[in-house]
Formats: structure tokens, C-alpha cells, sequence
């Protein structure tokens, strides 16, 4: 891939940027299948625009139309999602309920690809004169990507339906929840970093091994971008919402953990659905009694409460030692006043999350 920078002389004799845009050397005009492929073509140009004027086959001017990402266009009974146009070509989903291809990701050559949705889909269906269906906002398409890189394409089924991308009730849900737990946890990040590193270090590991992205390259970069990016936000979300439709129990673990940390230091209610809390309490009752009656000059005693919680951690996809078990009970300890809000809205979140992703029930 190269990025091509396209200068144009002014009337002052100056020069001025006009277009910027990749260039792939794409050349089939059929498009190509590249779903294994696709970080090669990551990340994904989605500001540039064409503008195209086509032809029908007698040489007819068909009416211009833009060409840009987040474009949805019909394609014999098909979809073709736009993720970037380039200066040659088109990376698009296409979504075909039914066909192996279903949520695949393709490149095809710029020309050919208008040629498809406007002389290929009148061919098809002459009622038409633009096949151009509706535009989806970035955090959408971001999050539809999110779901497969973390997942699968039958997850991305299981959340947002064969068919109609993000726009039914119950996969708007999905990602509502998504989002939400995704923009919670962020959030949250400086504070808990502040009180409890070590908890707040395995928060983090929790969320790139959620991305399923180079943990070196994540820290480098550390999680600011994923906080600020819409686009890798929604992939987030989508990310969440993916692994906790094929395996819920990291989810649910985490939620337990916040909660018993929560309810285990702080004696005063916290405002959480009481049927959940009781359900929590009830299954590891012995562990919030051992944390509220601690002796915690007793080694022994500390290190029981620890291990108790490596189980946990470990159905949270999360490798801890037993020592740094024994630090995050440690942390919570020392600040839980200070550390009760920030608690409270991620049990609240992740609550939320699992209802919706487990199809209503908490």
C-alpha cells in the first residue's frame, strides 16, 4: 500500500494538497476476497472521497455520485458496505445472508466497482437509478469490524442479525450495551490506575485481549487512542459484544470481581439491582464474609482470600499470580470510598452488558 499525495499549482504560484488517498496496485475487476488478509490494508482510509462519473454501455452519462466510506450499495439482491475508497479502488463488506461469503470483506478495482452498482445493479433491477441504499456513521462500521476480529462471522450473526447490519431493535441494543460498557471501563481507567494499579493492569490486559491486537504495539500507543478514537471505540464495543456472544464467562467474572471487591470493603449499600447482588453474594458469600472478617496481619489468611479470587481472574481470560491477587485485595483495601463510584458504574455496566447479550435475562 502507498499513500499518494496529489498537489495542485494555485494561481499565486503556490502549490495545494487536493487529494490524499492509498493506493493499493489493485487491478481485477471482479472484486477479490482479502477477509484473511485484511490488516494488511488496515488502518483503513475512511475520509477520502471520489467522485464518479459513469457511463451506461451505450455511452450515455448516467447521473455523478460520490463514492465514500460508510456507503451502503445494493448489488443483485446484496450489500456492499463501504469501508474505504482509495485512489483505485474499494474495500467494502459484503453482507449475502445465505452465501459463504456473508460478511466477507473484498477489493475491487474503483471503475469496476461503480460500474457494478450503477450499470450492473440497473441490469439487475431497472427500477433503480442509483443503487445507494443509506450511510452508516463510522462507530457502526467500526464496530461491525470489531465483532469479526474478535469473534466470528457467525457471532457477528448471533449480534447484528444475517441481514440488516446494525439496524434492528435487538442488535441496536446489543451495541448500546456494548458501548456503554466499553466507554464505562475507559473512563474509569485514570481513576482506578491512580488507587489500584495492579487491578487497573489487568483491566488493561482484559481489554487488548478482548481487541485481539499486537499487545506491544497497543502499549506503545497504550489505550489513549482506543479512549479518544470513535473508530477504535466502536471497535471495542464490537469487540465485547463478539467474544461475550461465543463465551460470556469472562464477562461475567469480571462483574463478580467488581462486585465482591465493592460489597467485601464497603459495609454501605450500593445501588445495584438487588436480585443481582443477591445472586452474587449467595455464590461466593464465603469469600465476601472472608474479605469483610480478614485478619490481615495473618499472612495465611490473606493469601486464602487471594487464591480464592485466582480462580476468578482466571474465567476472565486474565493470567494473575497469587501474589498480585493478594496486591489488588490490598489496593481496594486501602482506598474503598475512593474507589466505590468507579466500581459501582462498572458492575453497572457489565450488568447491562450481559442482560442484553444473553437475550434479556441478567
Amino acid at each position: 500500500m502507498e499513500r499518494i499525495h496529489e498537489l495542485q499549482r494555485q494561481p499565486d504560484g503556490s502549490w495545494a494538497l487536493v487529494r490524499a488517498c492509498n493506493q493499493h496496485a489493485i487491478s481485477p475487476t471482479l472484486p477479490r476476497n482479502i477477509t484473511s488478509d485484511i490488516n494488511k490494508y488496515r488502518p483503513f482510509d475512511d475520509h477520502n472521497e471520489q467522485v464518479m462519473r459513469p457511463t451506461n454501455q451505450l455511452g450515455w452519462k448516467l447521473p455523478e455520485f460520490t463514492l465514500k466510506a460508510g456507503q451502503v450499495h445494493a448489488w443483485h439482491g446484496d450489500k456492499r458496505v463501504i469501508y474505504e475508497v482509495s485512489c483505485d479502488s474499494v474495500i467494502f463488506l459484503r453482507v449475502s445472508p445465505g452465501r459463504p461469503d456473508n460478511y466477507n470483506f473484498f477489493i475491487q478495482d474503483l471503475n469496476s466497482f461503480a460500474y457494478d452498482i450503477t450499470n450492473g445493479e440497473l441490469a439487475y433491477q431497472v427500477s433503480k437509478k442509483t443503487s445507494l441504499i443509506k450511510t452508516i456513521v463510522k462507530y457502526e462500521m467500526y464496530f461491525i469490524m470489531g465483532v469479526i476480529s474478535a469473534a466470528s462471522i457467525p457471532a457477528l450473526i448471533m449480534v447484528v442479525g444475517s441481514d440488516v447490519l446494525v439496524s434492528s431493535a435487538q442488535a441496536r441494543s446489543k451495541m448500546s450495551s456494548s458501548k456503554a460498557l466499553a466507554q464505562t471501563i475507559l473512563s474509569e481507567r485514570e481513576r482506578i490506575k491512580e488507587l489500584a494499579p495492579t487491578l487497573h493492569e489487568k483491566l488493561e490486559q482484559f481489554i487488548v485481549s478482548q481487541l485481539q491486537v499486537d499487545s506491544d504495539r497497543l502499549a506503545a500507543n497504550t489505550l489513549d487512542r482506543v479512549a479518544s478514537d470513535e473508530k477504535t471505540r466502536g471497535q471495542l464495543a464490537g469487540a465485547l459484544a463478539g467474544k461475550a456472544t461465543v463465551s460470556p464467562r469472562p464477562f461475567t467474572a469480571w462483574s463478580a470481581i467488581f462486585t465482591i471487591l465493592c460489597t467485601g470493603f464497603i459495609k454501605s449499600a450500593i445501588n445495584l439491582p438487588e436480585g443481582y447482588l443477591e445472586a452474587v453474594k449467595s455464590k461466593h458469600k464465603p469469600l465476601v464474609d472472608e474479605i469483610q472478617k480478614i485478619d490481615w496481619s495473618n499472612p495465611g489468611a490473606a493469601a486464602g482470600v487471594a487464591t480464592q479470587f485466582l480462580e476468578m481472574f482466571r474465567d476472565s481470560g486474565v493470567t494473575v499470580s497469587s501474589t498480585e491477587a493478594m496486591t489488588i485485595v490490598h489496593e481496594v483495601r486501602s482506598n474503598p470510598a475512593a474507589l466505590k463510584d468507579s466500581f459501582e458504574k462498572i458492575i453497572r455496566s457489565f450488568i447491562d452488558f450481559n442482560r442484553e447479550i444473553s437475550g434479556g435475562q441478567s
